[in-house]
């Protein structure tokens, strides 16, 4: 008890203190898209391998493959969907032809608000197609 204030020692105790002073809350790290997606093991990474294997699948093929749900598929393959990484067309998964990556967009997006001209690969892949021009 503090002889100055002899209500401080008592104020510390009440109920209404521990509620108004909680410790910190540890909040979990955020993962970043990209890593998580890189991950081998993962069940997303499951998904893109079946998809990579099998061409083209229904959710039900993959629900199958993977041993998830078909709302557990759905929810994991959003990501990849709203980047251009797989599209979902007449009732079938598929992965897109000639996905860049993430890294690659950003990095077409960054020179073109720079002022340069990004033109996308040809179908044959040679990285020498692929140029930036003012």
């Amino acid at each position: 008890m503090n002889r100055a204030n002899p209500t401080a020692a008592t104020a510390a105790a009440t109920p209404w203190d521990c509620l108004l002073r909680q410790p910190p809350q540890r909040m979990a790290p955020r993962v970043d898209p990209d890593q998580q997606m890189a991950q081998p093991g993962t069940k997303l990474a499951r998904l893109l391998a079946v998809l990579a294997e099998r061409g083209s699948c229904t959710t039900l093929t993959l629900s199958a493959c993977t041993d998830l749900e078909s709302r557990q598929v759905w929810g994991l393959l959003k990501a990849p969907r709203a980047i251009g990484q797989v599209e979902f067309v007449d009732g079938r998964w598929q992965l897109v032809h000639g996905f860049a990556g993430r890294d690659v967009e950003r990095a077409a997006a960054l020179l073109r608000d720079l002022g340069w001209r990004v033109l996308r690969p040809s179908v044959g892949g040679k990285a020498d197609q692929m140029a930036a021009q003012a």
